[in-house]
């Protein structure tokens, strides 16, 4: 069996390995463009296979953002709405989507900044991390029409436009929140958990606001 010191070395060559490729992915989109970056010199300049890459990352847009999207498995999704059984499925949601999108993972300060840089020259590729979210999208309107048991849409015959349409108003709220983040002039070096918390906070915060205001 592992012993706690293994385990903690393993961790930090983890650590290690990802932040060099985020490091890698920076320094050629900066240098050379999004659209000439491919995973494969990526994966050159940070001296891994580009089997390790995907290990680590979906696409060179999310080693751009550092971020991870998670696997949508029948397990996830049911361990995710037995821990989020509250009447209000907005942070609920919110939280889903964050959790399979994937976070901004900590980095280091010239790290993010070289990421604001990219951000602004490159404003697309927040959509196309997007993209790779929203190709999940069956599985996850299949959720929340799930979490809808128990609403007053549990019974209606538009169920599932109605989970379609959470979807797509919590995911624009997502997506407006990640891309204030990115964009963000605030360069203080807080940690990974309180800036996903900011992001999940303003998320449902633009839901909640909307819809206060159209009642």
């Amino acid at each position: 069996m592992p012993t706690t010191d293994k385990l903690g070395r393993r961790d930090r060559k983890r650590a290690e390995t990802r932040a060099r490729i985020e490091e890698a992915a920076l320094t050629l989109v900066l240098r050379d463009g999004l659209g000439e970056t491919t995973v494969d010199a990526i994966s050159d300049l940070a001296d891994i296979s580009t089997r390790t890459f995907f290990n680590y990352f979906e696409s060179k847009d999310s080693a751009v953002l550092g971020v991870h999207p998670a696997e949508v498995t029948d397990e996830l999704i049911a361990d995710y709405i037995h821990e989020h059984p509250g009447p209000d499925l907005i942070p609920a949601i919110v939280g889903l989507m964050l959790t399979v999108m994937g976070s901004p993972h900590s980095s280091r300060a010239r790290m993010k900044t070289d990421r604001l840089e990219v951000v602004k020259r490159h404003p697309e590729i927040l959509g196309g991390h997007m993209a790779h979210f929203t190709a999940r999208a069956s599985k996850l309107t299949q959720t929340i029409e799930t979490m809808l048991t128990g609403t007053p849409f549990e019974k209606t015959t538009d169920r599932t436009a109605h989970a379609e349409l959470l979807f797509v108003l919590c995911g624009g709220a997502v997506r407006i929140a990640l891309r204030e983040w990115a964009t963000s002039l605030d360069d203080s070096d807080v940690d990974a958990d309180s800036r996903v918390t900011d992001i999940e906070r303003r998320a449902i915060s633009l839901v909640h606001e909307l819809r206060e205001g159209l009642s």
